[in-house]
Parts: C-alpha cells; structure tokens; sequence
C-alpha cells in the first residue's frame, strides 16, 4: 500500500480498518504533523548553507564569511551551555545545474583544536574552505559548511604534540 492508496480511501473506511489511528495517519499523507517536536538531546551537528550561483567571487567571499561567523557563534554558544565543541569541518558542495537533485560532493577534515581561541579563526577557516573549493570543476551552485563530531570540553589543543614529547624526553 502506498501514500496514495491512504489518500485515495476514504477516511470512514480507514477509521474502520485501523480505528483511531487513522486520522493521524490521513494527515500524514497529505504532509500534516501537529505533533511537537521533541527535542532527543543536544545537536550532533550544525551547519550554514547558501546557493551561490550567479554570485560574484566577492559576493560569494562575503557570503562565505557570514557562513563561518554564523557557524562559529552557534559552536560558541554549544560550548558555554553544553561544555562541548567541534572537531571536525564537513563541505559539501553541489554544482550550479541543477543544485538540489544533484548528489553533493562532501569532504570531512579536522579542525584545529586551537581554531577557536584564534583571534583570526574567521579568516583561517575561510581560507580552509575556499582552498577546498578550488579543486572543484564545475560551477559551484550549493556550499554547505558544518561543524560536526563534537566531543565534551572546550575547543583546547587535545593532544601536546611532538614539541612536547621531545621535550618531556630531555628533562
């Protein structure tokens, strides 16, 4: 049975054959959710997206540091309320014909622990991001930017390095 055989029955006969189920069941097909929404915890990601066709590479550079301003205010504001931050930055970009039925083309990297303690944490990750975007060939029509994996504590250097281990070796 499919959504269209739901829509094409007639509500008493569906109230006959599921009972009270029905009437849920009949908004559903037509698109209809009156249910709240239920928060199931904290965000496991979060991301800014625009279209970018037509846009000037000053237009789209704009637009590319309103995305990350945006996305860093919302981590900010995760870590103060849930002591939590990103590792990781996803890009996914879909080409200009045809945006929203193309598949999109999606890398995952790192972030630097100590990006967000960076006065210029903006400027380096615009950066980041549009050296990725270069490598495309193709007219770029969606960006979507993203922070995602994120972990307990803040955004600190996680790991001390090699500086450090040398270090702790001669003392």
């Amino acid at each position: 049975m499919s959504i269209k055989h739901v829509k094409d029955t007639p509500l008493r006969t569906l109230r006959n054959t599921i009972g009270p189920f029905a009437d849920t069941l009949a908004a559903l097909c037509e698109g209809r959710d009156d249910a709240p929404v239920v928060a199931s915890g904290p965000p496991k990601s979060m991301s800014e997206e625009d279209l970018l066709y037509g846009k000037t590479l000053t237009q789209f550079h704009s637009t590319l540091v309103g995305m990350i301003e945006s996305l860093f205010t919302r981590a900010d504001e995760e870590s103060k309320a849930r002591n939590r931050s990103p590792r990781t930055l996803k890009i996914s970009v879909r080409p200009a014909s045809d945006p929203y039925h193309q598949p999109a083309r999606t890398k995952q990297m790192p972030l630097p622990p100590t990006l967000f303690r960076d006065a210029a944490r903006v400027a380096i990750l615009v950066d980041m991001v549009e050296r990725h975007l270069e490598t495309f060939a193709f007219r770029l029509g969606v960006v979507n930017v993203g922070f995602t994996n994120f972990v307990a504590g803040p955004a600190t250097r996680v790991a001390k390095g090699l500086e450090a281990y040398f270090g702790a070796q001669g003392q």
